[in-house]
């Protein structure tokens, strides 16, 4: 991703390693300078993706350990319409915890699309392929998610071996 960013600075010391008379100080120090502060930018750019990278993992993770598909203590009985309320109410809870992430996660992205908008086409093919490695994260969690509760359910219908209580 950070390619045509290093190509710059590389552009930057061919120059001065090939064109600029180091016999003169003042070029010396503005060639050292702009090195130097490419450098820093560069740094700056990886150190903000990085981190921006990390938050977007920690936002998905986050949502996708509060979200249940079906919310039921195994150790109480509902009526059939008691049960659909409290469906209900759970998947408007998660849906707005999903919205939310999707929100946070699409600023996010495009906080750090900043740094690649004017960038070559390989630089496009690998923003493409990061926000591919994005979306199976989020894929990976859903399944997770629906694994889980469902072998809560599962459990809860067919009893535990711990519990040994009797199956719903």
């Amino acid at each position: 991703l950070f390619i045509e960013h290093m190509e710059n600075i590389n552009t930057s010391i061919f120059r001065g390693l090939k064109i600029l008379r180091w016999s003169s100080q003042g070029t010396l120090d503005n060639f050292v300078k702009e090195c130097r502060s490419k450098c820093d930018n560069l740094l700056q750019k990886i150190n903000s993706f990085n981190q921006l990278e990390s938050q977007i993992r920690h936002t998905i993770q986050k949502a996708f350990t509060t979200i249940k598909i079906l919310y039921f203590d195994s150790r109480k009985i509902l009526e059939f319409d008691q049960f659909k309320q409290q469906q209900k109410n759970n998947w408007e809870k998660s849906l707005q915890i999903f919205e939310n992430m999707t929100k946070e996660v699409t600023e996010q992205l495009s906080d750090i699309y900043m740094n690649f908008i004017d960038k070559g086409e390989n630089v496009q093919k690998t923003w493409f392929s990061f926000i591919d490695q994005i979306d199976k994260l989020i894929e990976f969690e859903i399944k997770k998610v629906y694994k889980n509760n469902f072998s809560e359910l599962l459990k809860a219908i067919s009893g535990d071996e711990k519990s040994k209580t009797n199956p719903a």
